[in-house]
């Protein structure tokens, strides 16, 4: 995620949820990287892909909601202005980070509870 060297990577999942822009809704799968500092922080990335047009036909500049599957709204983020010329499958993400143990981090990601299944049983 952030590429420091002594950054775990912890795993991956996915989750269906949707993604709104001007009240209007449309259905969108997204993908959560979770990593672990080793100093008890962990991270979450959260990236998702929305056709350029749906967006762009909705005014989205850089910014949009993105409601994951347990109902928690995330803004996503576009990393430039969004116009015609970029591809059309448009790239979106989320960071997030806290402190805490697995179970914290999956309590608010359950979508990575695999993750936290795993390691318990190592």
């Amino acid at each position: 995620m952030d590429g420091h060297p002594n950054t775990e990577h912890l795993g991956e999942a996915d989750g269906s949820g949707r993604i709104i822009l001007e009240g209007q809704h449309a259905p969108v799968s997204y993908h959560l990287i979770a990593t672990h500092d080793g100093k008890g922080a962990y991270g979450v990335q959260i990236e998702l892909s929305a056709p350029r047009d749906w967006l762009l036909d909705r005014g989205f500049d850089r910014e949009a909601t993105l409601v994951r599957q347990n109902g928690e709204k995330v803004r996503v983020r576009f990393e430039n202005k969004l116009g015609v010329e970029d591809n059309v499958s448009v790239s979106l993400e989320a960071r997030d980070s806290m402190r805490g143990s697995i179970d914290d981090l999956t309590a608010k990601y359950p979508e990575l509870d695999a993750i936290a299944r795993k390691r318990a049983a190592h």
